[in-house]
């Protein structure tokens, strides 16, 4: 084994470790004012995955639709998921109101993206 593959394989950086200095070298992440902020951005993570998650659930049943015995049963139960998942989006809007939407951009577009996706399926079946 030569030095390279022992310290790191291939010579390629530790991409972690990089990380870990950037954030570091960019903010104080035990700083009191960042504590507040750290956790609104761990809640509105958490908002979007479960999002983003309830959506891939509903979708998922709606590609099997024309093997299902009840059709109509299943855009109905689609349709009370999609409610549950617009509260959600509700909630999120609410509570990023007069926010610079671009700084959260990459919290919130996967959430919103599967979103769009399981109207759009839903009506596309509809029709």
């Amino acid at each position: 084994v030569s030095s390279k593959e022992g310290s790191g394989g291939s010579g390629r950086h530790d991409r972690s470790s990089h990380n870990q200095r950037r954030k570091g070298k960019d903010v104080n992440s035990s700083a009191p004012v960042i504590l507040p902020f750290q956790s609104f951005q761990e809640e509105l993570v958490k908002l979007h995955e479960g999002i983003t998650v309830k959506s891939k659930r509903t979708v998922f049943p709606l590609h099997r639709i024309t093997s299902v015995p009840d059709m109509e049963e299943m855009l109905t139960d689609s349709e009370i998921k999609l409610d549950s998942i617009r509260q959600k989006a509700v909630q999120g809007t609410q509570e990023l109101s007069g926010e610079d939407m671009h700084q959260l951009q990459r919290a919130v577009t996967t959430g919103l993206k599967e979103r769009v996706d399981v109207i759009s399926f839903k009506h596309l079946i509809r029709r």
